[in-house]
């Protein structure tokens, strides 16, 4: 289900502001939001929000595709390694 629907986003080069580019893929995963409850209570949480991180990371082509370990622009330098950590790095940097 995620798969053909992320497919018809073009991957992120800066064609819109990043707040926009977050806001297609998070409606994708609100979209899909009760598939992928029924999956993570039978298998154990297999769709957590790092996968969502893995994803929005995944989209990202040309100089967007270099992410920082941590992101410097917050206070404590916090990891990127979760969609809300990614998109706060992401609305900052660009």
């Amino acid at each position: 289900i995620l798969a053909l629907q992320l497919g018809q986003i073009k991957p992120y080069e800066g064609q819109c502001i990043p707040d926009n580019f977050i806001q297609q893929v998070t409606n994708i995963f609100e979209s899909a939001r009760n598939v992928i409850t029924n999956a993570n209570n039978i298998n154990a949480n297999t769709f957590v929000d790092i996968n969502k991180y893995d994803i929005l990371k995944g989209m990202m082509k040309d100089k967007f595709s270099l992410v920082s370990a941590n992101d410097p622009y917050t206070d404590s330098t916090p990891a990127i390694n979760l969609s809300t950590t990614f998109t706060v790095w992401l609305q900052h940097k660009y």
